[in-house]
């Protein structure tokens, strides 16, 4: 397992959890509670910048442990994951520069870098180990389970 595609989700996860935290230690993410929750944003900037920053810190959360638990079940990260970082990334920047967003598009380009390194060694290796032993397969293998053969 590589070193870089271990780190990439735990390093999304934590920049996910800063990011909620932030979120939550503003001020006026009280407001939003003692708005009662529904319908609290009422035209408030300052109350729709809270809320989009916890909402965005979940959904990388979401991608952190998504990209653990591929990493746990396949091996490597997706190489979907970096580009879809980096767009994320890109338009935070472009419409914030002076933001996280660089930390967002440094991240993708990380994933996408990990991700493509690993691909070309997986795929020799999976083709390497299929080459070897090839099954027959019949139209009775094809069945499906309930039906009876």
């Amino acid at each position: 397992m590589d070193l870089h595609q271990r780190w990439i989700p735990r390093v999304a996860l934590a920049g996910a959890a800063l990011h909620i935290a932030a979120g939550l230690a503003d001020p006026r993410s009280r407001d939003l509670v003692d708005a009662g929750l529904v319908g609290a944003l009422d035209g408030d900037p300052g109350r729709e910048a809270v809320l989009w920053f916890l909402a965005l810190g979940l959904a990388f959360a979401a991608l952190a442990e998504l990209a653990r638990w591929s990493m746990r079940t396949t091996g490597r990260l997706p190489t979907r994951l970096g580009e879809w970082l980096v767009g994320i990334g890109a338009l935070i920047v472009l419409v914030a520069p002076a933001s996280g967003g660089w930390l967002v598009l440094g991240l993708g380009g990380w994933s996408m870098w990990a991700a493509r390194r690993t691909a070309g060694s997986s795929a020799e290796a999976a083709q390497a180990s299929t080459s070897a032993v090839r099954p027959s397969i019949t139209g009775d293998d094809l069945a499906a389970p309930w039906e009876t053969r």
